[in-house]
């Protein structure tokens, strides 16, 4: 197809058809034939040739295969990381001398730029500048301390994680959950743990959105619990304590007067451990007790087998603590 384009002065058509072929190209890939990554990359870098050779570099389909290249730069071992980055600038400047520059475009290229840099070959700093441009992006979108803000600092969490800076990881993750609970703030009344996040106009018990309260709770408390793992690890054992307290208080408030959800009993359980570690054993030994109540509810009352399985298991744990 492509040879029988290639007299026929459809530029368009004939960079289409190398855009196609580059992507199934990756999306057939296989580990053990690094070739396919070669092919792709060729296949996007002759598309743009062909819109560069005949002025079509406004087109949408530039865009595309501007960005494809820096993925397959990204993604494999091929490819040429500087001219990918010099291409992404090039659309960036463009778009931004546009008498209505599209900031999502802008945003999107600076956050395809930071991928390349941290997957490909490893440049942090690069890394964070470019995150932090498509970060002044949403903020231009959404505004300052949005919901999609504090996705924006879990993904530079990772990428700190990726560099091995896990402190830098742990305040970023800070960062996004106090944006997560002044949201929730404006919306839902919070536990008392809480009582230091402003709260804007906390609605009426009648007007509560359960799923969207559901959601929330569900999503903020596993982030207290993924943050108090990475803290222990760090050794910060009070700030996983904390994290854990905060992570409980929240998974209490949603499930009260309903089947308690079985993370609660292992809350209880890794809090009572702290107490124990730390001399106060009055303190420990409450926090197990609770965590065998529970234990012994969502045995007798939960339907599903996964939960009364992880349960059981905790249950003989914690007699051994006894």
């Amino acid at each position: 197809i492509i040879r029988s384009l290639e007299n026929t002065g459809e530029a368009e058509i004939l960079a289409q058809t190398y855009s196609i072929l580059s992507g199934d190209l990756c999306s057939d890939f296989m580990e053990e034939d690094r070739n396919r990554y070669d092919l792709s990359y060729e296949a996007a870098k002759r598309g743009i040739e062909v819109l560069e050779k005949n002025n079509m570099k406004s087109s949408p389909l530039y865009r595309n295969l501007t960005v494809q290249l820096s993925i397959i730069a990204a993604e494999s071992e091929e490819g040429d990381v500087q001219e990918a980055e010099n291409r992404m600038l090039e659309l960036i400047a463009e778009e931004k001398q546009k008498a209505e520059p599209d900031t999502e475009e802008i945003g999107e290229l600076y956050n395809k730029l930071a991928y390349m840099f941290a997957n490909r070959v490893c440049d942090y700093e690069k890394t964070y500048e470019y995150y932090g441009y498509y970060m002044e992006e949403i903020r231009r979108i959404y505004g300052k301390d949005s919901d999609m803000e504090a996705d924006c600092l879990e993904e530079l969490a990772e990428y700190h994680e990726m560099a091995d800076d896990a402190e830098g990881a742990c305040l970023l993750r800070e960062q996004a959950l106090e944006i997560n609970l002044r949201e929730m703030g404006k919306l839902y009344m919070l536990p008392p743990i809480f009582k230091g996040i402003a709260i804007a106009a906390a609605k009426a018990a009648g007007a509560i959105d359960e799923d969207d309260k559901f959601n929330r709770v569900m999503s903020v408390s596993d982030s207290y619990i993924e943050l108090a793992e990475e803290y222990s690890e760090l050794g910060r054992d009070e700030e996983a304590l904390i994290c854990r307290q905060k992570a409980l208080s929240l998974l209490e408030w949603q499930f009260k007067g309903k089947l308690p959800d079985p993370r609660t009993a292992e809350l209880h359980r890794q809090i009572g451990d702290y107490y124990n570690e730390n001399g106060k054993n009055r303190q420990a030994k409450k926090e197990w007790q609770q965590a065998k109540e529970i234990c012994n509810v969502v045995i007798r009352e939960s339907i599903y087998e996964d939960e009364v399985e992880t349960c059981k298991e905790l249950l003989e744990e914690l007699e051994e603590l006894e």
